[in-house]
C-alpha cells in the first residue's frame, strides 16, 4: 500500500525522470526499473508503473469531468497539483484536436436498393383509379 510520502517521492522521480517515459529510445520497462531503483523503496517497476497509470487516469477522468455539462462536482484527485505540472500539456490527456463522430457524412448503403425508374414509367405501372363520383366513394373512409 502506497503512502503519502511515497506517492510525493514517486512523482517527484518520475518528473525528473518524464522526458525518458515520452522518449521512443528508451523502453518503459528500463526507466520503470530505473524510477524503482532510484526512489529506494520496496515498490517493483510494475507497482510504479501501475501506481503511476492509476493517478494519470484518476487527473484525466477529473479533468474530462470539468468539460462536461450536466455533472455533479467531481472531487480534486490527490496530487492534482503535481500532477497537472507534468500532464496539463500531455496529448493523451488533452487531445489536440478531437473529431465528433456527428459531424461524419453518412456512407450508409440502404438494404435494398430500389431501380432507377422513369416518372413515365412509373405512371404506367399505377393501376388506375376510378374518376368522377365514383371515385370520391372509393376514397371515402
Amino acid at each position: 500500500m502506497w503512502q503519502q510520502g511515497q506517492v510525493i517521492k514517486l512523482l517527484e522521480v518520475i518528473k525528473k525522470n518524464h522526458h525518458l517515459l515520452k522518449d521512443r529510445k528508451h523502453t518503459k520497462k528500463n526507466v520503470w526499473e530505473k524510477i524503482s531503483k532510484e526512489l529506494g523503496e520496496d515498490f517493483s517497476a510494475t507497482e510504479c508503473d501501475q501506481k503511476w497509470r492509476n493517478l494519470k487516469e484518476s487527473y484525466k477522468n477529473y479533468e474530462l469531468n470539468k468539460k462536461k455539462t450536466g455533472r455533479g462536482r467531481a472531487t480534486v484527485p490527490a496530487f492534482y497539483a503535481e500532477l497537472h505540472d507534468m500532464l496539463f500539456d500531455d496529448h493523451t490527456v488533452q487531445p489536440i484536436a478531437l473529431y465528433d463522430s456527428q459531424d461524419v457524412p453518412s456512407t450508409e448503403v440502404s438494404q435494398s436498393p430500389q431501380p432507377l425508374v422513369s416518372q413515365s414509367q412509373q405512371a404506367a405501372e399505377l393501376p388506375e383509379t376510378p374518376s368522377g363520383p365514383a371515385a370520391k366513394k372509393v376514397c371515402k373512409v
